[in-house]
């Protein structure tokens, strides 16, 4: 009690002189955690609010840069157009073009998949040109904003329009207009060329990245243009503090709540003043900051973990401190200790642990009970030798063993063990060894005391497996993530080539691009794909899919590593027939049976440069009364011995080398067969192994496994 400070519970008589260093240990155990604890805190808080800054300076830039691209894509299309009706409206007033502009159209190379028709409208408000229907000559447009505005204002600049449905062409367009001036400034009409709208729709559709995402083009007046995205707010943002902002300043970014939808984005900002636009980028917050925050939540519940149980191994301290200190102040501590020895003694020659005493000779002196019945040995009667008694599980095993018992002369020694037992499993044993100083140095004693940790060590390998395979999700989504940036780029890049080049290209260029566009859609899709397995994402548990669609999904995802290791697929089942349940499941299924077939046949080819070392063959049709689907997975592979067909389905248990398995695929597969409501099996067939199981057939509406996947 001296050391824990509370010797005031004794009586006067028994109190020690100074009680101080009780609590000196105390306050310093006290002290030490406390410091502990707000160093990780300290350190955990200071890297969240890094990593926060990291992501909100990266979805700053990627806004800047998709902000960059879209006016990048829209002064380029707009200049061009506006280039091309100031040619038809000069042609116009020297009279070089008539009514018809289709001849204009097709002499300035001026065809187009945006331009939806080029017209002029002379000051009455009447059309007087059109490259469309000829029969829509003279037609009233007076009233059309566009028209008011050029009869009003007396600059020549362009003027784009909102979204309008045309009167003449009944399409959604963009109106991009300028005034015909006589030379005394007096308004003669409007030069129009109307741009589909549908187009722009479908560039911002693919520049936006995610579904927060939001692109917009407004005008000058705060009118929305056109834009993209999940937002919709009101028409017109004038008034609005950041609109005021965007007018003073021709580029910016700023961080602000959807007016709508309340989402907080980054945005990025660009003038067109020769347009009198505004691009207008956001990228959401939540989406860019989202893996960093759960990985921050991740490392706070850590390091919560970590101060209980600090706090708990404090306690447990101050408790030891408290009861050994309890237990030197106390007389009976001796008798007490020598008649619980007498106890343990018994315990031990009963309990689950190995007790031994072996001599110098390695012969066995005393073992107990449970020594006796793992090693099946009839008595405990001594003589035996180690190297007999003991079964090793490697080769040279017993004389290290000895030579590691001969060690404990000098200090108590433990190390771990593989031993065989009677019922011929392996079994990991924990030995601590000391020497007995009692007996002399030519006939020294030595005591053993083992414990079995197979078990434990069967735990701790499956939490470094499944960390380790967390965290390769964690790093291939982050790939996943990074490389769709530069995919992005790429397509846009190329779209702007295309509008660059519109009406210059030769079919070679256009046959490139088109190759460009096909890999970053096919780059696009392997990335969506290992997306969606990575996140489990993409179907509920309970929908209806056919079986064949499934299958050759997990083929194209395997698809690269069975080509370099030359090995074919032939899928022969047949289409027409659904199941219901998670798809992603199913698919991991198949994912798992095509791999391990393809060790199998790796394993046994014996020429490696072969074109094709082997094949795997998918069988499948409809068992019995049409309730279940049989489908088989079978490999050329050297098959399965007697004891590995037997054991295929144990967790743990695996043929692979070592750190090529972990012994977890076919359970997981039997797990994933049964949640479909069905049964596998493992056998050799003519040429290798077959993998067989059946699942529940779907036929259509509700079916009997909707409540199976449920559950």
């Amino acid at each position: 009690m001296r050391a824990f400070g509370l010797s005031f519970l004794l009586p006067a008589s028994r109190r020690p002189a100074d009680g101080s260093s009780g609590w000196t240990q105390y306050l310093l155990v006290v002290g030490l955690w406390l410091t502990l604890i707000g160093l990780v805190w300290f350190f955990i808080v200071a890297g969240a609010r890094e990593i926060e800054s990291t992501a909100e300076t990266q979805a700053r830039n990627q806004a800047q840069i998709y902000a960059d691209l879209v006016e990048e894509f829209v002064e380029q299309t707009l200049t061009n157009f506006d280039q091309d009706i100031k040619m038809l409206r000069d042609g116009y007033v020297r009279g070089e073009v008539g009514p018809d502009l289709r001849p204009w159209r097709d002499a300035q190379h001026a065809r187009s998949e945006i331009a939806v028709m080029y017209a002029v409208v002379d000051a009455n408000g009447r059309l007087a040109a059109t490259s469309g229907d000829q029969s829509v000559l003279g037609v009233d447009v007076s009233d059309r904003p566009h028209i008011r505005f050029h009869s009003l204002d007396p600059s020549d600049r362009p003027r784009l329009s909102a979204p309008v449905v045309g009167r003449l062409t009944g399409r959604v367009s963009l109106q991009l207009t300028r005034r015909i001036s006589a030379p005394d400034g007096a308004f003669l009409g409007v030069v129009v060329v109307s741009l589909d709208a549908a187009y722009y729709d479908r560039f911002f559709a693919r520049t936006r990245v995610r579904d927060k995402d939001v692109i917009s083009l407004m005008g000058a007046d705060g009118a929305i243009r056109m834009r993209s995205g999940p937002v919709r707010a009101a028409d017109n943002y004038s008034g609005q503090p950041l609109f005021e902002r965007m007018l003073r300043e021709k580029s910016g970014t700023a961080r602000v709540h959807g007016l709508s939808d309340g989402v907080e984005r980054f945005v990025a900002f660009r003038t067109l003043e020769q347009y009198g636009l505004i691009v207008y980028v956001g990228v959401g917050v939540e989406d860019e900051t989202s893996i960093l925050r759960s990985g921050i939540a991740y490392l706070k519940s850590i390091a919560w973990i970590f101060t209980i149980l600090t706090g708990i191994s404090a306690l447990a301290i101050v408790i030891v401190i408290k009861r050994r200190h309890e237990a030197a102040m106390s007389r009976t501590v001796v008798d007490e200790l020598s008649r619980r020895m007498a106890v343990i003694g018994g315990l031990l020659d009963r309990s689950d642990a190995l007790l031994l005493a072996v001599g110098c000779d390695g012969r066995v002196h005393f073992a107990n009970a449970r020594c006796a019945e793992f090693f099946a040995e009839a008595g405990r009667s001594g003589g035996r030798d180690v190297q007999s008694m003991f079964r090793f599980a490697a080769e040279g095993a017993s004389d290290l063993f000895l030579e590691r018992i001969r060690g404990s002369e000098a200090a108590p020694v433990s190390f771990e063990q593989d031993l065989v037992g009677a019922d011929g499993e392996q079994h990991l044993f924990l030995w601590i060894w000391s020497a007995d100083d009692k007996t002399p140095a030519d006939g020294r004693s030595y005591i053993g005391f083992g414990i079995d940790v197979t078990a434990r060590r069967r735990s701790e390998m499956t939490a470094i497996r499944s960390e380790r395979i967390a965290s390769l999700g964690d790093i291939a989504a982050s790939i996943v993530h990074e490389l769709n940036q530069p995919l992005n780029v790429i397509g846009l890049a190329c779209t702007n080539v295309r509008h660059m080049l519109a009406g210059r290209t030769t079919d070679e260029v256009d046959r490139r691009l088109d190759r460009i566009d096909q890999q970053v859609g096919r780059a696009a899709g392997i990335l969506d794909r290992l997306r969606r397995y990575i996140s489990g994402s993409g179907t509920s548990p309970s929908s209806r899919f056919a079986l064949v669609d499934a299958i050759r999904a997990a083929e194209e995802f395997v698809a690269d590593q069975l080509r370099i290791d030359a090995v074919r697929v032939v899928n022969r089942v047949p289409p027409g027939h659904y199941v219901r349940g998670d798809r992603l499941l199913f698919e991991q299924l198949i994912v798992n049976l095509l791999l391990n077939a393809r060790d199998a046949i790796v394993s046994g080819a014996n020429d490696a440069d072969a074109e094709c070392r082997g094949e795997i063959v998918v069988e499948g049709g409809v068992l019995g009364d049409g309730g279940f689907f049989g489908i088989s997975v079978t490999d050329t592979g050297p098959g399965l011995s007697g004891e590995a067909a037997a054991r295929a389905f144990e967790p743990y248990f695996t043929t692979k080398p070592s750190g090529r398995g972990t012994g977890l695929g076919l359970p997981i597969c039997r797990t994933i067969v049964q949640a479909f409501g069905g049964e596998i099996s493992i056998r050799n067939g003519e040429r290798g192994a077959c993998v067989e199981f059946r699942v529940v057939v779907d036929r259509g509406g509700s079916s009997a496994l909707a409540g199976v996947a449920a559950q």
